[in-house]
């Protein structure tokens, strides 16, 4: 009870103190710690100098306990922008078997799986690697996802120039 406490509160706050967090628990100080040492473990939380980030896959468990609320659409949007709750719930549902990894692996497995919305663009233009002058994201099969200076957010074949 106290990881799923701690990932929501996590997901809400996205950068926050151990600190912060032990003081707004309804827990003991020394659970929340464990709590936040265990997802950090998991991968679902960075933490450095006593603050934390949340990771990919803090977003991941998230949506596996709680499903796709205004909680996981506040964080994404945060995170990557503005993007509908159809979007955002359609790239976690797609992403539903995937256990943790970062927003890079998630984008390419979005990629590979068929998925075609500006989120997996942005999430691999936020992530990805300058690609040549114009495109900067992911290529992966003759599909690029990010951002294009000619289109914007993109998930298409698309011919990049080397």
């Amino acid at each position: 009870m106290s990881v799923t406490w701690v990932l929501r509160k996590a997901l809400e706050l996205g950068v926050f103190s151990v600190y912060r967090l032990a003081r707004l628990s309804p827990f003991s100080n020394s659970t929340v710690y464990y709590a936040v040492e265990r997802l950090s473990r998991e991968g679902a939380v960075r933490c450095a100098s006593g603050v934390c980030k949340t990771e990919a896959g803090a977003y991941l468990a998230y949506y596996r306990s709680f499903g796709c609320d205004d909680i996981l659409t506040a964080a994404v949007r945060r995170e990557f922008g503005k993007f509908d709750r159809d979007e955002i719930c359609s790239f976690f549902e797609l992403m539903r078997g995937m256990r943790g990894g970062t927003w890079l692996d998630l984008a390419a497995v979005a990629v590979l799986r068929g998925a075609r919305n500006r989120l997996v663009a942005a999430v691999a233009a936020k992530y990805g690697v300058e690609i040549d002058g114009l495109h900067r994201g992911i290529y992966i099969n003759g599909v690029f996802a990010g951002y294009c200076k000619r289109c914007g957010l993109v998930v298409l074949p698309c011919r990049i120039e080397r």
